[in-house]
């Protein structure tokens, strides 16, 4: 593929990603993943990896996979981010590592990792990755003691999956 239409394959690939996310089609989501991953390594373009293992971090939670693994894709959304200096998906990531770990009652290491990266933006208080960051950040009673999960967020897309897989 010319490099042009390499992004513009990795591009429609995150969508279809989010959409099965978002249809609850974990599977095919999970699937189509792993084929986003080994082909950026074929074409060398990083630029969708943090979010990829965000996304595969949040279908295997969805799919109650092992915590290990769930934690490993997360883990690694965050280094992709940082090494890319992109912030608001390193953001991103550390929300889903941070409610993981909160889930897994290790507060303390969600309010830690998210100190760090919510004292780094300055403005955008009101978008809701950073609220999210912020009430996770609290302790429980300062959050309200509610469950601040939620459904993938990302983009803003609906695509229509039909039974067969096909869009």
């Amino acid at each position: 593929l010319v490099e042009s239409e390499a992004v513009d394959h990795l591009d429609r690939l995150a969508l279809l990603v989010e959409a099965y996310a978002r249809a609850e089609r974990n599977t095919q989501g999970i699937a189509l993943v792993d084929e986003a991953l080994a082909f950026v390594t074929q074409i060398g373009e990083s630029y969708w990896n943090a979010e990829f293992y965000r996304a595969k971090g949040d279908m295997l939670l969805a799919s109650a996979a092992d915590a290990v693994e769930i934690e490993r894709c997360y883990q690694a959304a965050l280094e992709t981010a940082r090494q890319q200096g992109a912030k608001s998906l390193e953001l991103r990531a550390a929300v889903s590592l941070a409610r993981l770990w909160q889930a897994q009652g290790k507060v303390g290491h969600a309010q830690h990792l998210l100190a760090g990266i919510y004292d780094w933006f300055s403005e955008g208080s009101d978008t809701p990755d950073l609220r999210e960051a912020g009430a996770l950040g609290q302790p429980p009673a300062v959050a309200g003691g509610r469950d601040l999960g939620g459904p993938v967020r990302g983009y803003n897309v609906e695509v229509i999956i039909a039974d067969d897989g096909s869009t």
